[in-house]
């Protein structure tokens, strides 16, 4: 086999032209080649600096298509600024923004109106503290045109489900959304919640790439990290100091525990969101993906299950833990 012309998931029989249809297009024909540009390669997929993107085939699985080999990567996060039109308590650097009353959020322009919404969501998000069961849901808010739900995990961990613009349950039994599972849920919406205190803004970019017609509608949904526990369950073996010992205060964190987590997210997570929001199970259809220690899990990811994930993201791995013993 070997990739259809112009299309970065189509394949077609080896000494055939003609291709099979598109993963990305739901069910139409790939379209014509496309000249090779900036951050594009010949083969037509798009590869931004600073992120990997690992269809099945390039580790060691049979090949197939990988629907999110052209999904940009996030850009660098920029200094954490106070979004127009919320309010914080004066000299708190941490205090969340507070979404406005809806009689002001009104008067706002639509860019402030988008910067309201993740107001709103970072507001909702830390809410959500109540002991639940695990899968249980806890909450919704729009959000870049879409809906992202809360369904909770475990503890105060979420699983932050962001559904697309048009999104139904009937079209999704009909035909799974692909999906695109990412690590640090708390990093992608809400920038009161991010490490960086600006997030991936994930949802507006996979808006902008849906309403546009460069990607058909799918699902993005983001898993909590685990707090103190995170490198636990991101990485092989415990990070260490790095070489010549550059990371001191990473000595004593934890690791080991990425195979008992990627269990859980493949055995438990990827089927529970098949079944409650339709979305691809397995496949060219699921896409796995994080940065930095979660780079790292997303790259094992991909080496663990070739034949069960479509493409992987790994954004800037941190490839310097355990002395570099995972190269």
């Amino acid at each position: 086999m070997r990739r259809a012309p112009g299309c970065p998931g189509g394949t077609a029989a080896r000494g055939s032209s003609a291709s099979t249809n598109c993963p990305l297009r739901r069910g139409a024909p790939c379209g014509a080649p496309r000249a090779p540009g900036r951050g594009r390669r010949a083969d037509g997929v798009s590869r931004p600096p600073g992120a990997l993107f690992i269809p099945a085939a390039h580790v060691d699985a049979p090949p197939g298509p990988a629907p999110f080999a052209t999904l940009p990567s996030s850009p660098e996060p920029a200094a954490p600024q106070q979004a127009p039109g919320s309010h914080a308590q004066a000299g708190d650097s941490s205090a969340a923004a507070v979404p406005l009353p809806p009689h002001e959020a009104q008067q706002l322009g639509p860019e402030h109106q988008q910067q309201q919404q993740h107001a709103a969501a970072g507001a909702a998000l830390q809410a959500t503290t109540e002991a639940a069961e695990p899968f249980s849901r806890a909450g919704s808010v729009p959000l870049a045109g879409g809906v992202l739900e809360l369904v909770r995990l475990e503890g105060d961990r979420l699983l932050r489900v962001w559904l697309p613009p048009g999104y139904t349950r009937t079209e999704a039994s009909r035909n799974p959304y692909p999906l695109l599972l990412l690590n640090d849920g708390q990093n992608l919406f809400s920038d009161a919640l991010s490490f960086s205190g600006a997030s991936w803004r994930a949802a507006d970019t996979a808006s902008r790439l849906i309403t546009s017609g460069e990607l058909p509608p799918f699902c993005v949904v983001g898993i909590d990290h685990a707090g103190a526990e995170r490198s636990r369950d991101y990485l092989p073996y415990k990070p260490g100091t790095g070489p010549g010992g550059f990371r001191p205060d990473a000595a004593d964190w934890p690791g080991g525990g990425v195979e008992a987590y990627m269990t859980r997210v493949m055995d438990e997570v990827v089927p529970w969101l098949a079944s409650a929001y339709g979305t691809a199970p397995g496949g060219p259809g699921l896409a796995f993906g994080g940065s930095s220690f979660g780079g790292v899990c997303a790259l094992w990811a991909a080496m663990r299950y070739p034949e069960r994930l479509g493409a992987a993201l790994v954004e800037s791995p941190s490839l310097w833990f355990a002395d570099e013993n995972f190269l």
